[in-house]
């Protein structure tokens, strides 16, 4: 059975211009599929946004966040599910940016930035469901051993948390902080 795409919005309301990433509904056995690859349930918030709109394209700008007293910026793409080898799918993330190298496993990007940072979910057990928001920081060697290539740097295989910072505590939480930016008006 199909999940369907809600022709209402009512809990996460389009706020800002945008668009589904993809104009069908999310599968149920998608659904079912990437929990199984990614080994974790998913958060029934994010199920419920994937649901809705199946991932969301910021069309006429890109709404921003602030994740500390400081730092803002501004979201261009939440992925959905559509097909693993297409762009803006969600199960195509971990294998751009060599993501899978660069983040422990439990992390999943759900999105990125203007500056192709991340929007990343949680699936880790004391972090369930919570958003992050990675940086890649500084750049990395790669080297190919036995014909896998491998991110290091130095001698060591880098998968960190060290750029990942929390930015809220659940999907939901993090629809509700973004807010419009219309640059200088």
């Amino acid at each position: 059975m199909e999940s369907h795409m809600s022709d209402q919005h009512d809990y996460f309301e389009a706020r800002f211009p945008l668009k589904p990433v993809f104009e069908h509904a999310v599968r149920a056995d998608d659904l079912a599929q990437l929990s199984q690859s990614i080994g974790s349930p998913l958060p029934e918030d994010y199920i419920r946004f994937l649901r809705e709109w199946n991932g969301v394209i910021f069309t006429e700008f890109s709404p921003q966040f602030q994740y500390d007293d400081f730092q803002q910026n501004w979201v261009s793409v939440l992925y959905g599910l559509s097909g693993p080898t297409l762009p803006d799918d969600v199960r195509n993330e971990a294998k751009s940016y060599d993501f899978v190298y660069r983040v422990p496993p439990t992390i999943l990007g759900i999105g990125k930035d203007v500056c192709w940072n991340r929007i990343c979910l949680s699936l880790a057990s004391d972090t369930f469901g919570q958003v992050f928001f990675w940086e890649p920081g500084e750049a990395w060697e790669y080297i190919d051993r036995g014909g896998r290539r491998l991110l290091l740097k130095g001698n060591e295989n880098i998968v960190t948390s060290k750029y990942l910072v929390p930015i809220a505590k659940s999907f939901a939480e993090f629809w509700q902080m973004l807010e419009a930016d219309f640059g200088d008006e």
